[in-house]
């Protein structure tokens, strides 16, 4: 539905005072939905030439505020509160200009207007609004519970009411709570307010506040560290900026993804959007959003290129914090703290700490507070004092429910842990962050918990050098390519140092310059005071790479080669494959920990197959020309080759016993690390034994062969104890039989009373039906019959019992015939064959075939009782059916009389009767009708109170509706009646039994219908819930109504309205 009006701006034409106050009131209604794209520069021309009445300062006001010239706006609405004559003008006024106030934050001047609604008595419309401003201007004045206690408060209250203008309200005062509870940091309430108002506002296409929405969804979900979700809402923010035109929403977009970006590690594209977003606040009235722009960009800069990348922007916006004066905490004063650990100046912190501490925890940043104080206790090697602050912070994280916060004070809690030599607690805690960092992809965070796990593992004697080594190497792209300066410089200082431990004395000094060269790179334009400090915290002046002794190492202690023989000889001693793959996996990592490597048997290298053994290498890789070249010249040398192919050192090692060629096994590592001494002759002592180990496989590849027998016959068992017809179960049987035999035709003979055989199943391979049945030996079943055990024949021509019974002579084929016993008797008989086939024998192995014959008794056995029971259900069902027959008997019995009735009456009213005798008949006529309803409404009501479960499908509810709305306008036609239809848009199919509903909506229709005077309207709507009271247990339901302008129900009757047979008055 929609009104269209005419505004005559032009003062040519006469119009009452209160008739241009009341279309301007409309006016101001539909402004609420404006957006800048909505307000033409002919329609504010023609609104500044309209009287100097309040209305026109007040619409001119909204105009201004949607085009986002707040100054303009406020004068305006200000303008409009001098000339306000009525009070609902001055209501009306007081609310705009209090939410002015609120976006030029002039609190002050907002308490004024808030003080003053207080005073007037307000209409539910408008009271919702106070409500909201009021929450919002405690929440601003630092009374956040007291905000909050009024929102809660007040929501239960609110009246359920259609109108879209309501709705806008509903949802504003949603958000203005959310973003208290946000403020209080408690975000689980503040996701579920700004959820409530998203459905809202989308519900009604309030496009112009639904980027805000989507903006402060976005915003709670990345601090709980949901970068996906995040992003996601965002992207749904920027696309309605784009729609509406509004910058300040924008700004806000352009922050939030700078913020998602930041937490992900991509630095230098938060970087890119920030300032993107400061670029368009600076043009815009009041700077939205500056002070939160400059504290991520310096988030941002304190990651990437050096030191002074960050400093001088820090100098340069808040330049009393390098002078040690703190005013307000704000992020940017929490990264100078990260930048002074950074270079190691842990003096000036504590100075810091101790002069602010009070501002900290007065501003609620308890979390980072401990976290400052712990580093400061770990620094000075008080490490279990360093624990219980980092365990504070933690605490305070984990309250916040910020996923992100939890990740860095975690780390943390790592570095402690290992300074206290508990490291099996490090490494607990490493896969707490792991999980965090995955499901939110915090790729920074990850590659810094990376290069701390790598520092554990260094610590570990059993974790291979080689193994840290490489995965070192492969986090360093990743920090080069985002210009990570101070994990580049961390990650080459554990290099140099590595190196230095396994003597390599070339790399280690490389790594060393290279070290070096970062660090100096790290302080260039640097001030002298701060740079000093950080080259000596660095050990820059150090002149040779020996004296690098920053991190621990502890001595690997080399396995003791009679011990890893004897776990290889152990090997020999299983007889499950995979259980001895997974052995052989096993030692060779612990031995050599290649990055990839392969076992490749000879005749896997003939058809290409799978290797035997393979780890992270692809089998197009090992069979390309280049590999398979290297394993046939190792096993016709004899000797292991090594070779360097695309960066990476790859061995070949030929596994061989004389002449006997068993396979290759291949070895390669990531680029690290060229095959050291040790792990060559490791390597060519492996090479006999696992020669010895893959012959041994061999022998128990036929054994395997049985346990996948084994494994198909209990598949098969589970297939058939799931089928309960007995005529499925019986062509299941056969097409089985023949899979697990690879017969060529598969028969279920059974006799006929006349003792005749019947082919009741014949099937080929293709489980197609057969059409002939050549060549089955009666003989044979007879046999069968007899003995009541299996008959096999493996070779029908070869033979010497049973041969002769058949005449043929073509080639070779088997027969196997079995008795299918159910408790003792013979349901029939499984006849399988080869005939025909190219394999020309069928594969029966004994045991596993009577152990099928036993399961397919015991499923026919199932079957049959099965179908038992269903025929015993099925007399139970007919007694139903026979009560049910007896109601429609008696329907028809009671409605016989009645219609003969109806029809004399109907005979007699065409009769010359004089007028009394009319009415009497009339009367008969309209009785007899009557009584026919009340038969079909009591047959109904029987029929519903008989019924214990309705079949649900699937309906859409608009149809239903257009319907039932039909419905009504066809019955209510000759009261002249409105049928109203109120649909909101986008609803589901939702699950209900239609004729049951139809008649419900039948009965209260014809309800309002009685009740409602003639030329009244009946409005029928469906919506999703809005209020709380339309909620079960705080889940959202589908709310369908019918509402009319009639008498109403008594408040003191409204309990009874479901009572039976009972009728309000």
């Amino acid at each position: 539905m929609s009104e269209v009006i005419e505004l005559d701006f032009a003062g040519k034409t006469e119009v009452a005072d209160v008739d241009l106050r009341k279309d301007l009131k409309l006016l101001l209604e539909k402004s609420e939905w404006a957006t800048v794209n909505d307000i033409s520069d002919t329609l504010q021309k023609h609104i500044k030439k309209m009287p100097n009445i309040a209305e026109k300062h007040l619409i001119m006001g909204v105009f201004y505020q949607v085009v986002e010239k707040y100054n303009l706006a406020r004068k305006r609405f200000e303008k409009a509160l001098e000339m306000s004559v009525t009070g609902i003008q001055r209501i009306s006024v007081l609310l705009k200009l209090a939410y002015s106030y609120y976006l030029q934050n002039k609190i002050d001047k907002m308490r004024i207007c808030i003080d003053e609604l207080e005073e007037y008595e307000l209409s539910y419309e408008l009271e919702i609004e106070f409500i909201t401003y009021k929450t919002l201007y405690l929440g601003l004045s630092g009374r956040l519970d007291e905000g909050i206690q009024l929102a809660e408060d007040y929501l239960p209250q609110v009246k359920a009411d259609n109108d879209a203008n309501y709705f806008i309200k509903l949802g504003s005062l949603h958000n203005t709570l959310a973003l208290l509870y946000h403020k209080k940091k408690m975000l689980d309430e503040a996701d579920k307010h700004f959820e409530n108002a998203r459905m809202i506002w989308e519900r009604v296409h309030y496009s112009r506040k639904l980027a805000i929405a989507y903006n402060n969804i976005g915003d709670v979900a990345l601090i709980k560290g949901d970068t996906n979700r995040a992003f996601e809402y965002f992207r749904k923010a920027m696309k309605i900026c784009a729609q509406v035109g509004c910058k300040r929403i924008k700004v806000q977009g352009l922050l939030n993804q700078a913020q998602a970006y930041l937490k992900l590690g991509n630095f230098n594209i938060a970087e890119a959007y920030l300032d993107d977003a400061l670029k368009l606040t600076l043009t815009l009235e009041n700077k939205p959003f500056l002070n939160s722009i400059i504290n991520n960009m310096a988030i941002a800069k304190s990651k990437i290129n050096n030191l002074n990348y960050y400093l001088s922007f820090v100098e340069k916006n808040v330049p009393d914090i390098i002078d040690g004066n703190i005013y307000q905490i704000t992020p940017l004063t929490k990264t100078y703290f990260y930048y002074l650990q950074e270079i190691g100046d842990y003096h000036t912190i504590e100075k810091l700490l101790n002069k602010s501490e009070a501002m900290f925890l007065e501003s609620r940043e308890h979390e980072f507070t401990y976290q400052m104080q712990g580093f400061l206790a770990l620094h000075k090697n008080d490490f279990a004092l360093a624990t219980e602050l980092i365990e504070k912070a933690f605490y305070y994280s984990k309250k916040n429910q910020s996923d992100y916060a939890l990740t860095i004070n975690y780390i943390g809690l790592i570095e402690c842990s290992v300074a206290m030599g508990e490291y099996e607690k490090a490494y607990d805690i490493c896969k707490k962050v792991e999980k965090l960092c995955a499901k939110h992809n915090f790729r920074f965070w990850e590659a810094k918990l990376d290069i701390s796990k790598l520092k554990i593992q260094l610590l570990d004697e059993k974790i291979s050098i080689r193994l840290i080594l490489r995965k070192l190497l492969e986090v360093l792209p990743y920090v080069k390519d985002n210009h990570l300066y101070r994990l580049e410089i961390e990650i080459y200082e554990m290099m140099v140092q590595i190196y230095d431990y396994l003597k390599i004395r070339r790399k280690a000094e490389q790594s060393f310059v290279k070290y070096k060269e970062l660090v100096l790179e790290a302080t260039v334009g640097l001030n002298a005071k701060d740079k000093e400090i950080y080259l000596q915290n660095k050990k820059h002046y150090l002149k040779d790479h020996t004296e690098l002794h920053s991190i621990k190492i502890a001595p690997r202690k080399h396995l003791k080669e009679e011990r890893w023989q004897d776990e290889l000889f152990d090997i020999l001693k299983l007889r499950e494959e995979s259980r001895m793959k997974f052995l052989i996996n096993r030692t060779i990592n612990k031995l050599l920990s290649p990055d990839s490597f392969a076992i490749v048997l000879k005749e896997d290298m003939v058809s290409n197959s799978t290797p035997f053994l393979h780890t992270n290498i692809d089998t197009s890789t090992l069979y390309s020309k280049r590999y398979l070249k290297q394993i046939k010249l190792c096993l016709e040398r004899s000797t292991i080759i090594r070779r360097s192919i695309e960066s990476k050192h790859v061995i070949f090692v030929p596994l061989k016993i004389k002449s006997t060629e068993v396979g290759c096994m291949i070895l390669a590592d990531n680029g690290e690390l060229p095959l050291q001494t040790e792990e060559f002759n490791i390597v060519k002592i492996l090479r006999l034994h696992l020669t010895t180990i893959m012959i041994r496989i061999k022998e128990f590849a036929t054994l395997n062969k049985d346990m996948e027998l084994m494994e198909k016959l209990v598949e098969i068992t589970r297939n058939f104890f799931s089928i309960l017809s007995v005529d499925k179960l019986e062509q299941e049987v056969i097409a089985v039989a023949l899979d697990f035999t690879e017969g060529s035709r598969g028969f279920l003979i059974k006799k006929d009373k006349f003792e005749n055989y019947v082919y009741k199943i014949a099937l080929d391979d293709s489980k197609h039906l057969l059409k002939s049945y050549a060549f089955i030996s009666k003989t044979i079943l007879s046999e069968v019959q007899q003995l009541k055990q299996p008959i096999h024949i493996k070779d029908v021509i070869e033979d010497k019992i049973f041969g002769s019974y058949l005449e043929y002579s073509g080639d070779a084929f088997s027969i196997y015939c079995a008795p299918i016993l159910v408790d003792g008797n013979i349901h029939g008989y499984l006849y399988l064959d080869s005939y025909n086939s190219d394999a020309g024998k069928m594969l029966i192995n004994r045991e596993f075939m009577k152990l099928l014959l036993i399961q397919i008794s015991v499923a026919f056995k199932n079957a049959m009782q099965y179908e038992s029971l269903m025929f015993k259900n099925l007399e139970i069902s007919s007694l139903d059916n026979l009560k049910n027959d007896f109601i429609n008997i008696a329907s028809h019995e009671l409605n016989t009389p009645l219609t003969t009735l109806l029809g004399y009456t109907r005979k007699l009213s065409r009769s010359k009767l004089d007028k009394a005798d009319k009415e009497t008949v009339l009367l008969m006529k309209q009785s007899v009708s009557r009584m026919q309803r009340l038969i079909k409404e009591l047959l109904d009501f029987n029929k519903y109170q008989m019924t214990t479960k309705l079949n649900l499908e699937a309906v859409n509810i608009k149809a239903l509706m257009k319907d039932i709305a039909e419905e009504a306008e066809q019955i209510s036609s000759f009261r002249h009646m409105q049928i109203k239809l109120e649909i909101e848009e986008n609803l589901n199919n939702i699950h209900l039994h239609p004729q049951s509903f139809r008649l419900i909506m039948h009965h209260i229709i014809i309800n309002s219908i009685r009740f409602t005077k003639d030329f009244g309207t009946i409005t029928l709507g469906v919506r999703r819930s809005t209020f709380q009271q339309e909620e079960i247990d705080g889940k959202p339901t589908l709310v369908i109504y019918i509402q009319d302008n009639g008498i109403g129900i008594p408040e003191s009757q409204l309990t009874k309205v479901f009572q039976k047979f009972y009728e309000l008055t």
